[in-house]
């Protein structure tokens, strides 16, 4: 089963005529930011002007540098934190 075909593309779906900024949520760790660096270089290329903000855990985090297509990187502390809250 095909979600989006090439001709029925999640962009098509859209409206990003006066879209200014997009939060991506990914709170896993280093692979998890790796295996979504594709789609924040589509989003990037899709919407060139908006503002792409990253929020991910401490260690995702540590992979902002390798990231040019994000603006900005917000870090959730509490995603790092163990069931004791340290």
């Amino acid at each position: 089963m095909k979600l989006f075909g090439s001709e029925s593309s999640p962009a098509n779906h859209i409206s990003t005529s006066n879209l200014e900024r997009v939060l991506v949520m990914q709170l896993g760790g280093t692979r998890s930011v790796v295996m979504l660096s594709p789609a924040l270089r589509a989003l990037r290329e899709a919407l060139p002007d908006a503002e792409l903000t990253l929020m991910t855990s401490e260690t995702g985090g540590q992979l902002a540098p390798l990231l040019p297509w994000v603006d900005h990187v917000m870090v959730d502390q509490a995603v790092s934190q163990d069931s004791t809250g340290s």
